[in-house]
């Protein structure tokens, strides 16, 4: 179970043999828990008697990671009868040491003032600042053949651009304030000077295009993106991905998911269904659009500071 700290753990046993180059694949992918808690996805088969209705359970995404890393690692594995531990069939890294990032503040300001005291209020404080700037971000995932992730086979990119802007207002007072206190029978009101503050923090990150890349076995890919609003607060938005050889347009995977625990994925017989399902994985759900933009809103208001110097 993945939470906040997980360790490697057994596919379950099937009777299925593991996934071959050369033959397609129907999978539905789904997280396991309630309530989005576990980092682990089962990965079950759709081309058996019970169809996409009752998919029978076959591969194990095991999300590894430890509460200081970035983000997890996903091992494929496969275990039939007759094996103690599970076969590590490849891994994506999803951790966040190779991610990019460029900006450039266009314009930033510091101002700082007083205001008059009144009867109830003195020593009146504040803070505005102001910074807006340009980005460009990108959320890359690497993909191994190996349990011990020496040989990588491919990777992945979602790149994005746009502009990020801040407005942070900070109010400080000392206001009179009036209490009751009570000595014996009698009650007494008497007032106190207490320090007061307000803060009005905006920040405002607008993406405006972001495009995937891939390459895998020495092969790029393009792939597209298409979203489906289902116009419901209780409904998750339908994301469909595709990935197309460049230059020869021969399709690897196509896959459809809600972009948070839920996929359908479908190889072609030209792919290699592992790399096709980690990337199809890593792309439809944890480098999907409003993950990435998330991503991009932390990192701007991480790293673009209020005080940033305006460039010229």
């Amino acid at each position: 179970m993945g939470c906040c700290c997980s360790g490697h753990e057994e596919a379950k046993v099937t009777v299925l043999p593991p996934p071959v180059f050369g033959r397609d694949i129907r999978v539905k992918i789904k997280r396991q828990g309630w309530f989005g808690m576990d980092a682990d996805f089962d990965v079950q088969d759709c081309t058996g008697e019970g169809g996409a209705e009752k998919p029978e359970q076959w591969l194990l995404l095991d999300a590894v990671g430890g509460i200081t890393d970035s983000a997890y690692d996903y091992f494929l594995k496969y275990r039939c009868a007759g094996m103690d531990t599970s076969a590590v069939l490849g891994c994506a890294n999803l951790k966040k040491e190779h991610d990019y990032m460029w900006y450039q503040v266009t314009y930033s300001h510091q101002h700082y003032g007083r205001r008059s005291a009144t009867h109830n209020k003195r020593n009146r404080r504040w803070t505005d600042k102001v910074v807006t700037g340009n980005y460009i971000i990108a959320r890359r995932a690497r993909l191994f053949s190996d349990k011990e992730q020496q040989h990588m086979c491919g990777r992945i990119q979602i790149a994005g651009t746009g502009t990020y802007s801040r407005h942070f207002h900070r109010e400080e007072w000392i206001e009179k304030e009036r209490y009751v206190e009570t000595v014996g029978e009698t009650t007494v009101t008497k007032y106190r000077w207490v320090s007061k503050s307000s803060v009005d923090d905006r920040p405002v990150t607008e993406l405006d295009h972001f495009w995937y890349k891939m390459h895998a076995y020495g092969t790029d890919f393009d792939v597209q993106y298409n979203k489906k609003e289902t116009g419901s607060w209780f409904a998750s938005d339908k994301l469909t991905f595709q990935a197309t050889q460049q230059g020869t347009g021969l399709p690897l995977f196509k896959v459809m998911s809600d972009g948070q625990s839920l996929a359908w994925l479908e190889t072609y017989s030209n792919s290699d269904p592992v790399d096709a399902l980690l990337a199809a994985f890593a792309i439809s759900i944890k480098l999907e659009p409003k993950e990435f933009h998330s991503s991009v809103c932390k990192n701007c208001t991480l790293r673009v500071h209020l005080s940033a110097p305006e460039c010229t």
